[in-house]
């Protein structure tokens, strides 16, 4: 009894495990979209957050000593609690105003600075991140500077009175220099600027004279003789009586073309050539003007020329020229050497009374100012050797890439995420589906075999009506029909079946479907086969197979039609179908009356083999029947059937006596885990004679199906 309890055990935890293996199986394509959208996140998550960078640098802590070096123990100790305190310090917000104030920007958060000290040393690390590197370099050289400065505040206050009364006297003592330097320098300045005044002044003058004079010979050189400066004043005179004349003819021209523009009425009524004439005005202005010019500078040649026409003039001219510049160019070099002096030295003529004794006060204050000095670095001196030293160990280096966010850590994660997400909804989802799926849901819960699959028949497939097992003999729904014949065959070896009942527990689970295409395979073994529609609420056969449905079972009950009269015969002689005929107000009744097992019977001696399409169980019309046939025949959707509906079908076929012979799962998918047994018919090629359909087509017909989510099962 153990070993059966152990060998029960095993196979659900065997079973268990094959079910969470096939809901992963059948959610693949939502656990890889739930990675890929995980790893999509994180990388757009990453990529829209601003980069942060990270920069760090070390100080050391230690006091300094002048005596003896630092080898007490004891001293050592100090300096490290001295560390640890400074930790503390420069986390306090006050000391991250201080440098946010000094490096400018945002505030500084606490999250942005990590401040450490090294187990058993004084070195105290610090490591800010900033999403501008070279502002956490900043940051972090701010803090260092800062932390010196409060280490020397709060040590040093013992000094501070002294220091700052050696400041306040080394502050009057520069100033009272700077006033002496100032007034010195005031008085220096006014002379120096005076005598340097004159000297330019003389320069100037001077070189005024030499350009003057030098222009005078150019001018004279190039005329060359007194015939030359004759000969050049008649062409003069010439050319100014030319532009004399020139002159007259622009200014009548130009009156002209004023009195035209005033008084010509086409002018005045033409703008165009009112502006052309104010543009021709406008150039002969120019001209006269230009004419002006060349008189006026004629006029002052003339001039010119005409004293040095004279015999003998134009000799002595030149030569008191040349003498007069040799003379100013001596007197330039002159000048010049002494305004250079003056910028060189900087030093006045002679001095005053006012600058020997600013002079002697300056050197005065000067060496008390020393002093103070002295006194100053002295007591420094006397600070440091008693104060703990902050020392920067390196300096502060930014990294050259972001240390946030890490993208490809961050999409490892998202995808986990995804992944772990993805998987846990699926899991979820088929928990809370109670929906039968797979064969082993059959047995185990309605403990009943699965005799057969009905593959998924798309009715586009189908072109014309009736059943899919005779418009496609060689498809993989004919062969998963075969099968299901088969076996029933070896059910009723013992007492052969006469007729079967086709039920669900549900509507719209294919039971029709199922009930037409297992008539029409059974009639293909050679057998005769009626099938009829006991359907008298929502009959459905006479769709299936386009026939009319003017006479049928409920014609019989009333005796309107003989039963001979009521059978249809199909295209194959074997098989004959009994509709349903109208509706009548009481199926139920109908179904449970003697009439009904005279029927049945009756059928059973004229045919081979009954099928009988019936009501599914939620109405009682199946259940009044099933006792009456040799068996039933539940048919079930995978993944739509819930398992409490199915239980509840089995159990009220029960107790009506009826004899279950098992279960037919519809509509399978080819690429659901309970159809693998199936899967080398929907891969054997098959063709149809006449219909041209090749096994891509069969496949086709079988792999149809609707998009399910991934809680919904196939």
């Amino acid at each position: 009894m153990e070993n059966n309890r152990t060998q029960d055990l095993e196979a659900f935890e065997t079973l268990d495990i094959k079910r969470f293996v096939d809901s992963l199986r059948r959610g693949i394509f939502w656990i890889i979209l739930g990675l890929a959208l995980g790893i999509g996140t994180a990388f757009l998550v990453s990529k829209l957050q601003t980069p942060i960078y990270a920069a760090s640098t070390q100080v050391m802590v230690a006091r300094s000593n002048t005596q003896s070096p630092v080898t007490d123990i004891t001293q050592q100790l100090s300096s490290q609690q001295v560390a640890q305190t400074y930790v503390e310090l420069l986390l306090q917000d006050w000391v991250r105003d201080i440098v946010t104030a000094r490096v400018g920007g945002e505030r500084i958060g606490a999250n942005q600075i990590d401040v450490n000290a090294a187990t058993n040393t004084q070195i105290i690390r610090i490591n800010v991140e900033d999403a501008d590197p070279a502002r956490a370099v900043l940051i972090s050289n701010t803090l260092v500077e800062v932390l010196s400065e409060q280490n020397e505040s709060i040590q040093s206050t013992r000094y501070n009175d002294t220091e700052a009364s050696l400041e306040l006297q080394i502050k009057e003592l520069e100033g009272k220099i700077s006033e002496i330097q100032t007034d010195l320098g005031k008085a220096t300045t006014k002379a120096l600027t005076e005598q340097l005044a004159n000297a330019k002044t003389n320069i100037d003058l001077t070189e005024e004279n030499i350009d003057a004079i030098e222009a005078e010979i150019a001018r004279l050189q190039a005329v060359g003789n007194t015939a030359r400066a004759q000969t050049l004043l008649v062409t003069n005179q010439n050319r100014q009586d030319q532009n004399q004349n020139l002159l007259a003819q622009q200014l009548a021209d130009y009156q002209t073309l004023q009195d035209k523009l005033a008084t010509d009425p086409q002018v005045q009524q033409d703008a165009s050539l009112a502006a052309a004439i104010q543009s021709q005005m406008a150039e002969l202005g120019v001209a006269i003007n230009g004419t002006r010019d060349q008189i006026s500078s004629l006029a002052d040649e003339i001039t010119w020329l005409t004293s040095l026409a004279e015999t003998g003039v134009f000799d002595k001219t030149l030569d008191d020229k040349e003498h007069e510049l040799v003379s100013q160019q001596e007197l330039l070099v002159s000048y010049q050497e002494i305004y250079t002096r003056y910028l060189v030295t900087g030093k006045v003529d002679g001095t005053t009374d006012e600058i020997t004794s600013l002079e002697k006060n300056l050197n005065l204050y000067q060496q008390i100012y020393l002093n103070a000095l002295n006194n100053r670095e002295a007591l420094r001196l006397a600070r440091m050797q008693n104060v703990t030293n902050i020392v920067q160990l390196n300096p502060a280096l930014a990294s050259e890439t972001p240390v946030r966010p890490r993208v490809l850590f961050n999409m490892i994660l998202g995808g986990m995420a995804g992944l772990i997400l993805s998987i846990s909804a699926i899991l979820l989802m088929n928990s809370l589906d109670t929906t039968i799926k797979t064969r082993e849901d059959v047995e185990r819960t309605l403990n009943m075999p699965v005799l057969g699959y009905s593959l998924h028949m798309d009715a586009k497939d189908n072109s014309r009506p009736g059943p899919h097992v005779i418009s496609f003999p060689r498809s993989p729904a004919a062969e998963a029909f075969r099968s299901l014949r088969t076996n029933l065959d070896y059910i009723a070896v013992d007492k052969p079946l006469k007729s079967i009942l086709i039920s669900s527990s549900g509507a719209s689970e294919g039971k029709t479907t199922v009930a037409a295409n297992l008539a029409a395979i059974i009639a293909q073994s050679g057998k005769r086969v009626v099938l009829l529609d006991a359907d008298l609420r929502r009959p459905r056969l006479h769709h299936e197979f386009g026939l009319i449905n003017r006479t049928g079972l409920s014609d019989i009950f009333l005796e309107k039609t003989p039963l001979q009269n009521a059978l249809q015969v199909w295209d194959d002689p074997y098989l004959s179908v009994i509709t349903s005929g109208g509706i009548p107000p009481n199926p139920a009744e109908l179904l449970a009356s003697e009439k009904m097992r005279k029927i049945l019977d009756e059928l059973e001696s004229m045919f081979d083999f009954v099928v009988v399409d019936s009501t599914p169980t939620i109405v009682t019309d199946s259940q009044l029947i099933a006792a009456r046939v040799g068996g039933v025949l539940l048919v079930l959707s995978p993944g739509a059937t819930p398992a409490e509906a199915a239980r509840t079908t089995v159990e009220q076929y029960r107790r009506v006596g009826a004899h279950l012979l098992g279960v037919v799962m519809n509509n399978v998918q080819d690429n659901q885990s309970y159809y693998n047994g199936y899967a080398p018919y929907s891969n054997y090629a098959y063709y149809q004679s006449g219909s041209g359909n090749s096994a891509s087509n069969g496949r086709k017909a079988g792999s149809k199906g609707k998009f399910k989510l991934p809680w919904q099962r196939n």
